[in-house]
């Protein structure tokens, strides 16, 4: 399966993809400072990468603590990415923020000490791979959880959700795993 996972932001939106075996990620960041023009920029940028023959996307659920205009810009930005897929016919598995912290045990978090190399050198040292930035290590880490999910009957209801919505999709969970070794 050719899969893409993402971590949605409005100014650095982290990616990672698997195609035909070929592990990949790469950060998208519009320029200037309008909402709305980073905006135009996002929508552009995935009504072109919707059509790059993926199977399945998989995003990071929005920010339940988001409030105020926080809410409203992750909202469009979200919206935007979840809809050029969806309109390309590729399903989209929504990965909650909680579930992927928790299932993959590896998460920077705001206000502590960690830093960017420390999150990346915790995800390179779990997972073997070597990433550039926070937000492609958020985006494969995505990618891991709904993995781990696919394999494992975890007790996480955010686990059992995911793996519910890739039933409903009519995948076979046994090869999806397999396939993303």
């Amino acid at each position: 399966m050719n899969i893409v996972s993402i971590d949605p932001s409005l100014n650095h939106t982290g990616v990672f993809t698997r195609v035909n075996g070929l592990l990949d990620a790469e950060v998208f960041e519009p320029t200037g400072k309008d909402r709305v023009k980073k905006l135009s920029q996002i929508l552009l940028h995935f009504v072109a990468y919707a059509k790059g023959g993926f199977d399945l996307c998989l995003i990071e659920g929005y920010d339940p603590g988001a409030k105020g205009q926080q809410g409203v810009i992750q909202g469009e930005v979200g919206g935007i990415i979840r809809a050029c897929f969806e309109a390309r016919g590729v399903p989209v598995v929504e990965v909650p923020i909680p579930t992927w912290k928790s299932i993959t045990g590896i998460a920077l978090k705001k206000g502590t000490k960690m830093a960017d190399s420390d999150y990346l050198n915790a995800v390179a040292t779990k997972y073997k791979i070597r990433l550039q930035t926070s937000h492609e290590a958020d985006a494969y880490l995505i990618f891991q959880c709904v993995r781990m999910s696919a394999r494992k009957l975890l007790p996480q209801v955010g686990a059992q959700n995911i793996r519910q919505r890739l039933e409903d999709l009519k995948i076979d969970l046994e090869t999806l795993y397999r396939d993303w070794e």
